[in-house]
């Protein structure tokens, strides 16, 4: 338990045969969730989001979220993302409106500079417009609870091999909120 702000935290870990000692170190935020403006977890990815009704340390909401701490993925494995929302405004009638959108994009492929000029020179000859694609999925969604806990899933099959950016974007329909 903390309060709101950016930390500093780090990882150390020693070679038991070399003795030397690595160390990782990133910023960590946290955020405050004690606003009335909507709000959004974390996202965790995983290898996969079912129903439990039992306690355990990867259960939440009712949802046991299979971790994938390394986010490496098989071709056609399945991608799941689990995520809550919070603070959805209700309308008159007591409901919520919401619609999510889900962007992909594949990430450039970091090259030396010699590459670089053959890879831009191929692009003069070649047509390129199968990379670097994006791909946007939007859906609507409605409840009856302020806080929502959601997931969804994506089938990466016909995908190229590589590294992708996800951005999910969350607007509260009838707040017109945007997160």
């Amino acid at each position: 338990s903390a309060p709101p702000g950016t930390y500093r935290t780090a990882i150390g870990v020693r070679d038991s045969v070399s003795r030397r000692i690595g160390i990782y170190e990133w910023p960590l935020t946290i955020w405050d969730y004690s606003t009335d403006a909507i709000n959004l977890s974390d996202i965790k990815l995983s290898l996969s989001v079912s129903p439990e009704v039992e306690d355990g340390p990867f259960v939440r909401h009712g949802n046991k979220i299979t971790p994938n701490p390394s986010r490496l993925f098989q071709r056609a494995q399945p991608v799941f993302f689990y995520y809550e929302v919070y603070n959805l405004r209700k309308n008159e009638s007591g409901r919520t409106a919401y619609r999510t959108d889900l962007e992909i994009t594949m990430k450039e492929k970091k090259m030396n500079i010699i590459w670089r000029i053959l890879s831009g020179f191929g692009m003069l000859v070649r047509n390129s417009d199968k990379e670097n694609q994006t791909v946007l999925i939007s859906y609507d969604g409605e409840g009856t609870r302020s806080d929502e806990y959601l997931f969804t899933s994506l089938d990466t099959g016909d995908s190229p091999a590589g590294d992708y950016t996800v951005t999910l974007t969350i607007t509260d329909l009838s707040s017109g909120q945007t997160i």
